[in-house]
């Protein structure tokens, strides 16, 4: 699969050496090139099998020993859920872009502790490339032109996510201070077998899932003998776009590696991508795991048909897909295209077209009373934001500058 990678920063990454040894593995010291010295950043392992030559630096000279890779307990879980669901949300691949510079891997590998280097790149955008974690990576590029451009990857699927235990929201904080997000998954887990696949075969088949994605499509498999389901994931839109949500039997795939499990397992997973992935980790960071939930909701819903009412949108929930995802409310979008810019005029507009009926109806209703239009209006004003006071001051300063050209 393809994805892009952007970067800001300065600096690139290139090995220097270090004649050490220790327990039938080398190490291998990394220095950033800030203009024309290297800065020393931290001292990573390499399998004995990959020797390198080495220049005589000693163990003083690198950064180890800050305990960052002592793994905490494995988790992975934002935090337990409000919403009435009764299950956490929890983040199941991470990917980071952050600026080649020597404070942001100084701080990098204070965080992640150490890195394994591999022979090889990574997908074609860096020429090098580490083992993190459990199961993470680290690219970057030698060249430093293609460093400032390019910066560093960071790429975290569920196992390394979970490595940080603890430290995974303050790592996410942090990326998206120093750096920013290109790819976040957070799902959530069924174990009531609330979300199966008749369920789901029937709402597609019936028309009853409504979703922003245009496509749905199934992956089974199957026993090539006895034709017996093996594991299916339904994915729901493509990674074309700025999300996608996958929904698989979790059991099935556990249980073809080998691992034991104890009951039915269904996981529901958002995968967010670029600009998105970015703005849907600062919400989750700002506002908890209930953003996640209703960034799915709003992503996609199940629901009872009628046979009374052809706008789908208008159909009730389906009662299994509302246990599922408890009272969470649908959110709204979290990236837009260009900020409209905020002005009495366009107030004007929206009101006329979306409250002008009603607020007709209300007057004719109260006839001389207007009591309740006063009410209104004073309870408008104690929720004024900045941008509805940013709008009426350039509107005053607009009144103020007619009047004067109209008295010259």
């Amino acid at each position: 699969m393809a994805f892009e990678h952007e970067g800001r920063s300065s600096g690139a990454l290139t090995p220097s050496s270090g004649n050490r040894q220790d327990a039938g593995q080398r190490s291998l010291v990394l220095s950033m090139i800030i203009g024309d010295e290297p800065l020393i950043v931290k001292t990573v392992r390499q399998p004995s099998d990959h020797a390198m030559p080495f220049d005589g630096m000693t163990p003083s000279e690198s950064l180890e020993g800050t305990g960052a890779n002592r793994y905490p307990p494995c988790t992975r879980e934002l935090c337990y859920s409000s919403s009435g669901s009764g299950r956490s949300v929890f983040v199941d691949y991470l990917r980071v872009v952050l600026p080649s510079d020597g404070v942001t891997w100084q701080e990098l590998l204070s965080r992640v502790g150490e890195l394994a280097e591999r022979p090889l790149g990574w997908q074609g955008h860096y020429d090098k490339s580490a083992h993190v974690l459990d199961g993470g990576l680290v690219a970057w590029c030698s060249n430093k032109e293609r460093a400032e451009r390019q910066g560093v990857v960071i790429d975290l699927p569920g196992r390394a996510c979970a490595a940080l235990g603890d430290n995974l929201v303050p790592f996410m904080a942090w990326c998206t201070e120093a750096g920013h997000v290109t790819r976040l998954d957070v799902a959530i887990d069924d174990h009531a077998e609330l979300v199966t696949f008749e369920r789901l075969h029937d709402a597609i088949e019936s028309g009853a899932l409504v979703s922003k994605a245009r496509q749905a499509r199934w992956i089974i498999g199957k026993n090539a003998e006895s034709a017996e389901r093996q594991g299916w994931t339904l994915y729901i839109g493509t990674r074309k776009s700025a999300a996608m949500v996958r929904i698989y039997d979790k059991a099935a795939e556990r249980a073809a590696a080998g691992a034991e499990v104890g009951g039915p397992w269904v996981r529901v997973e958002l995968e967010a991508h670029r600009k998105y992935a970015d703005a849907l980790t600062r919400a989750v960071l700002d506002g908890g795991p209930e953003v996640a939930l209703s960034q799915i909701a709003e992503r996609i819903r199940f629901c009872e048909p009628s046979a009374t009412d052809t706008n789908r949108r208008r159909w009730p929930l389906a009662s299994w897909w509302q246990q599922f995802i408890g009272d969470v409310e649908p959110g709204g979008s979290l990236v837009c295209g260009e900020p409209r810019k905020t002005t009495v005029d366009a107030m004007l507009a929206t009101v006329r077209q979306q409250a002008g009926p009603a607020l007709a109806a209300i007057m004719l209703a109260h006839g001389d009373d207007t009591s309740w239009l006063v009410d209104l209006i004073s309870n408008g004003e104690a929720r004024l934001k900045p941008k509805h006071m940013a709008a009426l001051d350039a509107w005053q300063a607009q009144q103020k500058s007619t009047k004067v050209n109209v008295t010259a």
